[in-house]
């Protein structure tokens, strides 16, 4: 129940209320980067990461093709030939910060999605920026409640139902941005990014992006049963400063 309860508390300070009545929109998308790069220090703090994964990246790149992306079902692309991370510019601002600092884990040289996932959530919630850790808490709660509603669907429910109508909206919003992709070409991608992940031995292909959530959980089960991070958004802003 803290995850929903903090979503909503960080949805109300980003936007005054419970419902803004429109989904979430984009903020400045460079000070969003920079806020998720000066994040990767907290994160190598917290997790003991070598230098090397702390130093600063260059910035993720949007890409022209972005409606193409989507229609592939994908949110953002690393090309490990220019060192580059590129993202679906289209990706709605509930989830774009943890697109981003999923994408900069893998110019961070860290191959696994379900290990790039988790630190997407990680450096997110690690950020100052209001939009990052709002992200960062919903695609937690995301992870969690889906694996709680085969385990325990009333109680995922319950839990579902607590969360303010603007959190609820922004859900929706990107369920149905997704859902609308769907089709033969979305179909084939995933085949082609299975086939890929599997070439590159990463375990379960696809299904390793979805094995984040046991790393969320063996980060709780280290720190006394909760996902709190040491140092994370020390300073946090409020979205007008």
């Amino acid at each position: 129940s803290s995850l929903v309860d903090e979503s909503n508390t960080r949805y109300v300070a980003l936007h005054g209320g419970t419902d803004a009545g429109e989904p979430t929109a984009r903020g400045d998308d460079a000070a969003t980067d920079r806020g998720l790069e000066e994040a990767w220090l907290v994160a190598g703090r917290a997790l003991g990461l070598p230098g090397i994964a702390t130093r600063p990246r260059g910035r993720v790149k949007p890409l022209l093709a972005s409606p193409i992306l989507r229609r592939l079902g994908l949110s953002g692309v690393y090309c490990p030939f220019t060192a580059e991370a590129t993202v679906n510019a289209e990706v709605p601002a509930v989830s774009y910060p943890q697109v981003v600092a999923h994408e900069k884990s893998h110019q961070r040289g860290i191959h696994p999605e379900d290990e790039a996932n988790f630190l997407g959530w990680f450096v997110a919630e690690c950020s100052r920026d209001p939009l990052a850790r709002y992200s960062a808490s919903v695609f937690a709660q995301r992870q969690l409640l889906f694996a709680l509603l085969r385990a325990d669907p009333d109680r995922a429910r319950d839990l579902i139902a607590r969360r303010h109508p603007g959190v609820q909206r922004d859900v929706d919003a990107l369920r149905a941005y997704w859902t609308a992709a769907e089709g033969p070409a979305a179909d084939a991608a995933r085949r082609m990014n299975d086939a890929y992940l599997r070439t590159n031995r990463v375990e379960g292909g696809i299904e390793s992006y979805g094995r984040s959530v046991q790393l969320m959980l063996r980060w709780a089960a280290s720190h006394e049963g909760s996902l709190r991070i040491p140092g994370a958004g020390a300073g946090a802003t409020s979205r007008s400063d």
